[in-house]
């Protein structure tokens, strides 16, 4: 029929567009600039492919299912993630994922897990190598995006800040720069391109780079070409491939080194092995890859005696008591190695887990479950007072938020698709050798760090498009049912309710993302001073979805600065019965969220200034932020400077000291014992 056509171009045109789109895409009117708008775009795609699947089923009068053999590792794994969702200790923030990732939580896994089944359900061998060269064409487009940062000129700077009244010319001139970005963000020094962070761009790039050398090697096989078009296409996957690797060096990322050598040997060996019984014109791309990288790794990366240090000091880190590595005062500049903060977070998450072993504390809590047991060392820093949303290891990730139940199916999801790729290439076919190496370089990104979008789309679809290209025996046969003897009107009310439901899951996602800009739009004004305009447009955003605890507390904080310029008693007083009931509400429904706690303690520290009765829950506040942070310098230090300023002397004392002691060299406790120290 022709519906069922239609909706199986549908689906492939999506595909193609998640491949093709999601790492390009980011935008400036959100509140998050790169992982937000990925999110939700796949999101979309996930309702149209699932929408469009529904619709071929009605069509051809059968469920449309291909059984795999990753069928029951998948339902293991998402069986775990329900499981600990059960248990969360935010169920809020397990459904939906942290507000400025969202990639993680309980939708975005059961997302991924439908494109993955749609995948294997409705594309074919064809589409599948299709979105391979579409991935490898979107890697290009990411690059060249990329790399011109890298010498003080980005494209992003230039898109961001075009002014039309202007010509081409002049916005260059003007725009054409890296002054957009903040002091966190240093393209020059690390490019990462659309993806968002450096590592990220390197993650998605070593899983991305191995296609390449898959086709390549590919075309050598293929008698159809002959031997100057072999010769031209592998000079422009060559061409391509180094290209990718300047990149990957631009980034300076350790992780996605190691990930891109792990991937090389993987790929390598085999043709390696048999160079000497293989045409030397076959390993051609794969032998000049080898050098080349070589080259680069010896002029341009850190020696290996760098990543024993590195190695050595994490193994210091987790198995040393703070104590025993000695306090040591900190410059205020000095960067603090990402390899010394990574162990010092894994050494929390351990900790974490070791106390909720079995279901964790639920998907993508870690943000708050890390400040109770935040170790010492971490005030140490020069990330000391950064909140960490992440474990920066996915694999202690999942074991802190999903416990040994998560991490254990996780394990074996990964284990099946190692082999069942390990499987297919042991028969010499190039690109499944490719996909293997992609996906283990991936794990081993993601050891050193986590998923965003991108990288965590490869992860479900990369063994998909492998399924579709393996032998017979690993994809069971398709099952279908009776051709059921239904009527037009009432194939016609199945579309028409499959519609509807795809029709308002769009339209809620839309009038979510749209309460995101006015969210956005808020932050914007108020900094500014502009609060009128910020009131407006965060309860514009908590019209369009009230849910998100994030907007109240927003609204909270934004209506006590506003309060603050004005001298109208009644409206002050209007103000804060209302600032309370949002911040009552925040705190109530996310007792655990430290976050929180601190922007209520600001908040009724605010109106304390206008009413003394608020100054109460401000020291509740306090207290609370400080019990559900006990280790953290900054909170200890917030509190010891709000009981000075309400006389408690001795309180104050003891909390500025114990702040010291956590962060020595920390100038504003320093200063406080001392101005306590000449008090009576």
């Amino acid at each position: 029929m022709i519906a069922n056509i239609i909706a199986k171009k549908i689906i492939e045109i999506c595909f193609y567009a998640l491949f093709f789109i999601t790492p390009l895409l980011f935008t400036k009117i959100n509140s998050e600039l790169f992982e937000l708008p990925k999110m939700y775009f796949v999101w979309i795609t996930a309702i149209v492919i699932v929408g469009a699947w529904a619709i071929r089923c009605i069509a051809s009068g059968r469920f449309i299912f291909q059984r795999t053999i990753l069928d029951l590792p998948l339902l293991f794994f998402l069986l775990s993630q329900f499981t600990s969702f059960s248990f969360s200790s935010d169920k809020y923030l397990s459904f939906w994922g942290d507000y400025e990732r969202l990639n993680g939580g309980i939708l975005s896994l059961v997302s991924y897990s439908l494109l993955y089944w749609a995948f294997v359900s409705n594309m074919n061998k064809a589409s599948s190598l299709v979105t391979c060269y579409l991935s490898l064409v979107t890697c290009f487009l990411v690059v060249l995006w990329g790399i011109p940062a890298h010498f003080g000129h980005d494209p992003t700077c230039l898109v961001f800040f075009y002014d039309y009244k202007l010509g081409l010319a002049e916005n260059i001139k003007d725009n054409f720069n890296t002054l957009c970005w903040s002091k966190n963000f240093v393209p020059t020094e690390r490019i990462f391109s659309t993806l968002g962070q450096p590592n990220w761009l390197a993650s998605w790039l070593v899983a991305i780079m191995p296609l390449g050398w898959g086709f390549a090697v590919s075309v050598t096989r293929d008698t159809k070409y002959e031997m100057r078009r072999q010769f031209l296409y592998i000079t422009y996957l060559l061409s391509l491939g180094t290209l990718f690797l300047i990149a990957l060096f631009y980034t300076k990322s350790d992780a996605g080194f190691i990930g891109f050598i792990i991937g090389l040997i993987i790929f390598t060996s085999p043709f390696i092995l048999n160079i000497f019984r293989q045409n030397m014109r076959r390993s051609f791309y794969v032998l000049s890859t080898l050098i080349l990288s070589l080259i680069i790794i010896t002029l341009n990366f850190s020696p290996i005696g760098q990543y024993l240090d590195s190695a050595h000091r994490c193994i210091s880190i987790l198995t040393s008591s703070p104590a025993a590595r000695g306090p040591r005062d900190l410059i205020a500049e000095e960067i603090t190695p990402s390899s010394d903060i990574r162990c010092i977070v894994w050494k929390g998450a351990i900790k974490i887990w070791r106390e909720n072993p079995w279901f964790g504390t639920g998907p993508e809590t870690f943000i708050n479950s890390y400040y109770k047991v935040k170790p010492v060392e971490h005030n140490l820093t020069s990330e000391w007072n950064f909140a960490y949303n992440k474990a920066h290891n996915e694999y202690l990730n999942m074991a802190v938020n999903t416990g040994t139940f998560g991490l254990v199916s996780y394990l074996v999801l990964i284990g099946t698709t190692v082999w069942l790729l390990g499987h297919w290439a042991v028969r010499k076919n190039p690109i499944a050798l490719s996909l293997l190496a992609g996906y283990v370089s991936l794990l081993i990104t993601n050891f050193f760090g986590f998923s965003v979008v991108p990288t965590q789309l490869l992860f479900f679809l990369f063994p998909a498009i492998g399924m579709l290209l393996v032998t017979r025996n690993m994809i069971h046969k398709t099952q279908e049912s009776d051709p059921p003897a239904t009527s037009y009107l009432l194939r016609a009310t199945c579309y028409s309710i499959i519609l509807l439901a795809s029709s308002y899951l769009l339209l809620t996602l839309f009038r979510y993302y749209l309460a995101d800009y006015h969210f956005a739009k808020s932050q914007e004004y108020e900094n500014i001073g502009n609060y009128q305009k910020s009131l407006s447009s965060i309860r514009y955003a908590i019209q369009l979805r009230s849910s998100v605890p994030l907007y109240h507390s927003k609204l909270s904080e934004t209506l006590s600065s506003f309060a603050l310029t004005t001298n109208q008693p009644d409206l002050i007083a209007a103000i804060s019965k209302l600032i309370k009931e949002e911040s009552d509400l925040v705190v109530n429904s996310h007792p655990t969220t430290v976050s929180f706690w601190k922007t209520r303690a600001n908040v009724m520290l605010k109106l304390g200034t206008l009413d003394d009765k608020y100054m109460a829950l401000a020291q509740n506040a306090y207290e609370e932020a400080a019990e559900l942070s006990p280790t953290d310098a900054e909170i200890t230090y917030n509190l010891a400077f709000f009981y000075w300023q309400i006389g408690e002397v001795e309180k104050s004392r003891d909390q500025a000291k114990k702040a010291l002691s956590l962060r020595p060299g920390y100038e504003d406790a320093k200063n406080l014992v001392d101005e306590l120290t000449k008090s009576p």
